[in-house]
Order: structure tokens, then sequence, then C-alpha cells
């Protein structure tokens, strides 16, 4: 016969409650990501009212000068912004958009484009279509986003969205698109410069790639300023706005290396250039030997967000959105791994965020440029070592 056990009050089973399912956990996912889409979109209303100084000093006035003038405006050199943006406002005008909701209205246009681009980024990797739109989505929701555009009204938001498809068409082995989203991207702003040495050494590296593919990024920056040509606007002047975007004042009061050395240390600044490009390009040739010439799409962006925030922290005349592009670049890297490095989101994203706040509202922090600067060098740090972590898992 069996024992009878006497089961006391102790030892039972304590209990448990699991939810069931009401719907289909995929609609229910659709329907929270339709819902953080429409808080993104509310965060936009909310802030889009704001001036900002930048607004204020220029944007206003560059559309103000192609209101009155019309397409002839083009002839004078009137705006530091290149060609394809200022068509826009151009454009604009002509519709009878008000200034203010023309030039945020752009910005967060482009801020959909950017989620659409992570999104199919993400499909490109393999991901389900709910997890794209997820990804797609935080980035609607990121501070930093929003910042720039909505309150900021700046353009960063749409030079980044194209370099996400640059390096999306990378990773798909589409190389001439690859190049030819890099011109556009180029296009719009000079600092899309900072991915050219990663897909230069790509390029190089991988044989896959015809040697004429980097001829595609030249053709949308040759032909941007043809039409302001056509205005009246002399062939020189035209092209050389692309030169005249890398001769700002001298600054040092981005969170970077510059912040060191004060405002009187423009010998070191003008050395610095060299400075970053020699260390870029020393990592990125111990990263091919380290990896034997076989970078994966992992390493490819570890190595994207790297170089996006390495040049602009190394480098004068910078400001604090202009590591906007690595920012977005490091989210996509940080969501592809599964959330395993989130802190270094935290070492990147909150000095940067005290920066906006302390540009666009004059708010004051305890801590200054200096200060700020060295939490970004320690992401700096343990990003790139993450570049080897293939190797080491292996």
């Amino acid at each position: 016969m069996r024992r009878l056990t006497r089961i006391s009050a102790h030892d039972k089973p304590e209990p448990t409650y699991t939810t069931i399912a009401r719907f289909n956990v995929n609609v229910l996912g659709w329907i929270f990501l339709a819902a953080a889409t429409l808080c993104s979109l509310l965060i936009r209303k909310t802030v889009v009212r704001f001036h900002s100084a930048d607004y204020q000093i220029f944007l206003r006035k560059w559309y103000e000068h192609l209101s009155t003038y019309g397409f002839s405006g083009f002839r004078t050199e009137f705006a530091d912004y290149n060609f394809p943006y200022l068509y826009l406002l151009w454009a604009g005008a002509r519709a009878g958009i008000p200034p203010l909701a023309l030039v945020k209205g752009i910005s967060i246009f482009f801020d959909l484009v950017l989620a659409a681009a992570i999104m199919f980024l993400f499909r490109s990797l393999h991901s389900s279509p709910l997890i794209a739109a997820g990804a797609g989505v935080l980035t609607l929701l990121m501070p930093n986003g929003w910042l720039n555009s909505a309150v900021w009204g700046q353009c960063d938001i749409i030079y980044t969205s194209f370099l996400v498809l640059c390096v999306t068409m990378l990773i798909r082995r589409q190389f001439s698109w690859s190049w030819f989203w890099f011109g556009v991207a180029f296009s719009f702003k000079l600092q899309a410069v900072f991915l050219l040495p990663l897909l230069g050494v790509l390029w190089l590296i991988d044989r896959r790639q015809h040697w004429w593919a980097p001829a595609w990024a030249v053709a949308p920056p040759v032909l941007a300023p043809l039409p302001a040509v056509a205005a009246g606007r002399p062939l020189a002047s035209a092209f050389g706005a692309y030169v005249g975007q890398g001769s700002q004042f001298f600054t040092t009061n981005a969170p970077n290396f510059m912040s060191w050395f004060g405002p009187n240390a423009k010998i070191i600044g003008h050395a610095s250039l060299w400075l970053a490009l020699g260390i870029i390009f020393f990592i990125l040739a111990a990263v091919v030997k380290i990896h034997c010439g076989q970078l994966d799409t992992n390493t490819i962006l570890c190595l994207s967000a790297f170089v996006l925030l390495a040049i602009p922290f190394l480098l004068p005349t910078m400001r604090g959105r202009y590591f906007f592009p690595g920012e977005i670049f490091l989210l996509i890297w940080v969501m592809k791994n599964r959330w395993r490095n989130w802190w270094l989101l935290l070492l990147i994203y909150v000095p940067l965020t005290f920066d906006y706040a302390r540009n666009l509202f004059h708010s004051t922090f305890p801590l200054g440029s200096k200060e700020l600067s060295v939490s970004i060098l320690v992401g700096l740090a343990l990003l790139l070592r993450e570049t080897t972590a293939p190797i080491h898992k292996s």
C-alpha cells in the first residue's frame, strides 16, 4: 500500500497568476505601437510653436528672402545651408505655408522618414514586421530626436535618414544605391562626410563592390546646385556652398575633445582634423586586421556608430547636434543586440541631452562641456571595445 504523506501548510505551492491573452498578441502589439506613434506626434504638436534662436536669426530670414524674391533669390548667397533644403523652403514659401510651420514641418516629416528607414533596416536584418516597426517608433520617441526637429527645427534628421538608407543598402549588398544615398545625405549636409572613412575602407576591402561604385555618390552633390545656377547663381559660388559649411567660426562649446583646451586653442583645433582622421584610420585598420577583412553586419553597425560619434568628438567648430547621426546608429546597434549594451546609450545620450537643453533653453547645469565630454569619451572607449566582441565570442 502507498504511504500517504501529509502535506503541511508550508509545503503548499504558492498561488500563481499568469495572464491569458484576450486577443492575438501581434494585434495587441500593433495597437500599442499605434498608440506610441500617436504619443510621439502629440509630443511634437505640443512643442512645435517654440521659436529657437536659429529660427529667429537664420531660418525665418531665409524664408522671407525666398518669399520675396522667389526662385530668383538663389542668385545671391543668402544662406549657409545646402541647396536641397533651401529648395524645400522655396517650395513651401511658394505654397504659402507660414515660416514656422514650414521649418518644423520639414523636420517632422523627415522624423517619419527616419523611422521608416530604420524599419526598412530591421526588415533587411530579417526581423519581424512588429519588431521592425517597434524600432522605428522608438526612434520617434527618442528625446534628442524631437528636440532636434520639432523644437529646434534643424535639418540633422534629414541627412541622418539618408545615412541610414546608405548603410541599409550596404548591408543588402546593393552597393551602388548605398553610395547614391550617401551622396544625397552629403548634398543636404556636409557633416554626412563623417561616415566616408568607413565607407571608403569597406569599398577597399570588399571585392564585391565595383571600383566605380563611389561615382554614384558624386551625382547628387553635383546636380543639387544646378537649379540655383540656372537662376543666375555663379558656378563657383554655387559649388562653394559645400566648402563654406566647413569654415565656421572656432568654438569649444560642444561636449567634445576641444572643450578641454579653451577658446584660445585654435592651433590645436586646426590640427585636430588630422588627429581625428589619423585615429579613425588607425582604428579601422586595426578592426579590419582583427576580423581578417570580414566585417559582419553587427560590426558595421557598431563601427558606423563609433565613427559618427568619434569624429565630432575630436573636431573643432562642432555642435552637440552634430552627434545626432551617431546617436541614431548607436540606438540601432543596441536594439539589434537586444539591449545588451543599453548603458552605452546613457553614457552618450545624457550629456548630449544636457547640451540640447543648454543651447535651446539656456539651462544651467553644474557640469560644463568638459565634464560632459568625459562621459562621451568613456562611452566611445567601451563602444570601440565592442567592435572586437564577435572575435572574443568565437
